[in-house]
């Protein structure tokens, strides 16, 4: 015999019924219909989550077994006794889905030959990408300085098939590695070379619409004057960094230390009203 529980005709949450549950679980009472869609199913819990059973002989007795249950309309049935019927849904570890509406939600990324599009990839640099300048010392230098130009976008791991992608649509070139700090893999090119033949023209063509356009702008103007030899000399130097003092976070203590006296260069303001193409995202 089954009791009824305090809680029995709570709202089940769930509004969209799901196909693969339906074969783990067998045929719902009333095939996904629902009380109340209210609430996200990841809001939902488990009420009335152990339905006990109970024997009669002269006393009751609690047989101690219970089941995971999830209510639709009509769990109370009036035929010759009154009972209530469940949806038995087994051990949620067992689930092919644990969170059976996110199988409508699935936003994947194809790895098939399909390029992607250059106004998504601008798009999703404006987000995700980064254009840095690195100032650091190295006693093996002409300078003791070295000067490092960066283009990278970092994304978790279950992300790296799309990172490849984007390695993919800008020819190959780059390098993809494992940073375990941040637990991301990171797509970056750093040839100056490289970054005025194939990443520059890219964003040229398909510009940034946000703030990191500013940004972009600047890293351009140390890339040509690396790609002169700027970072050789002293006097280059001192240009590369009056540009630097300007992009991303500033400089550093380092590089203040090296350089006490900066001018730092004009940034652009970004100011874009609309964006002109769907890709972009």
């Amino acid at each position: 015999m089954a009791v009824k529980l305090s809680n029995s005709g709570d709202t089940l949450k769930l509004m969209v019924p799901s196909c693969i549950r339906k074969y783990i679980c067998g045929q719902t009472n009333h095939l996904g219909m629902v009380t109340s869609p209210k609430m996200k199913e990841t809001e939902m819990g488990y009420r009335g989550s152990k339905s006990s059973l109970f024997k009669y002989n002269s006393q009751p007795v609690n047989t101690d077994k219970g089941v995971k249950e999830q209510r639709v309309d009509g769990s109370w049935c009036f035929l010759k006794w009154k009972h209530l019927r469940c949806t038995l849904t087994g051990f949620e570890r067992s689930y092919q889905v644990k969170v059976p509406s996110k199988q409508l939600f699935k936003r994947s990324y194809s790895t098939d030959e399909k390029p992607l599009n250059p106004n998504f990839v601008t798009g999703f640099t404006d987000a995700e990408g980064s254009f840095t300048i690195s100032i650091y010392s190295d006693k093996k230098a002409t300078t003791k300085i070295r000067v490092m130009a960066r283009f990278k976008i970092g994304l978790n791991k279950k992300d790296l098939p799309l990172l490849m992608q984007f390695q993919q649509f800008f020819g190959g070139i780059g390098t993809i590695t494992y940073d375990k700090a941040d637990n991301a893999w990171i797509y970056s090119v750093s040839s100056v070379t490289k970054l005025l033949n194939v990443i520059i023209p890219h964003f040229m063509s398909y510009p940034l619409l946000t703030k990191k356009a500013a940004d972009f702008n600047l890293f351009v103007q140390i890339v040509q004057l690396m790609n002169k030899g700027a970072h050789l000399n002293h006097v280059g130097l001192q240009q590369i960094v009056n540009i630097k003092s300007s992009l991303n976070k500033g400089i550093s203590d380092f590089v203040l230390s090296k350089f006490p006296i900066i001018n730092p260069v004009k940034r652009e303001i970004i100011g874009t009203t609309n964006i002109s193409d769907p890709h972009w995202i």
